[in-house]
């Protein structure tokens, strides 16, 4: 497939990063995509045809039988695998209290830790 340059991480990291469109899952070995609002274009395609391209398949993943969206109840915990899962926050009312921690596992000799 290719590879990606990642805009938002390049803002961050101060150098354009580079990222496999399609990888393999280290735990499962199932494929994923790599693709959202950071994918900036497939490196050696054109320009429009790469973004389109990206656009494509950012509405593929996204939708709607591809899409888990969370009802919140208290208590609940929600976990998901940011290696490869697209993720937005919704809308929600700021007077409620929320309560979100991160946790990184290293499994991947791969993974970029800090």
């Amino acid at each position: 497939m290719g590879r990606l340059l990642a805009q938002n991480l390049q803002d961050m990291w101060g150098q354009p990063v580079v990222w496999p469109v399609v990888d393999t899952h280290p735990g499962s070995g199932r494929k994923l995509l790599f693709v959202g609002a950071h994918a900036r274009q497939i490196i050696g395609w054109p320009t429009a045809e790469s973004r389109m391209f990206l656009q494509d398949l950012l509405e593929h993943a996204t939708q709607h039988d591809h899409v888990y969206a969370h009802e919140w109840q208290p208590g609940d915990t929600v976990i998901w695998d940011n290696r490869s899962t697209l993720h937005r926050v919704r809308r929600y009312d700021i007077s409620e209290r929320r309560e979100m921690r991160r946790t990184t596992i290293n499994d991947d000799e791969h993974a970029h830790l800090t």
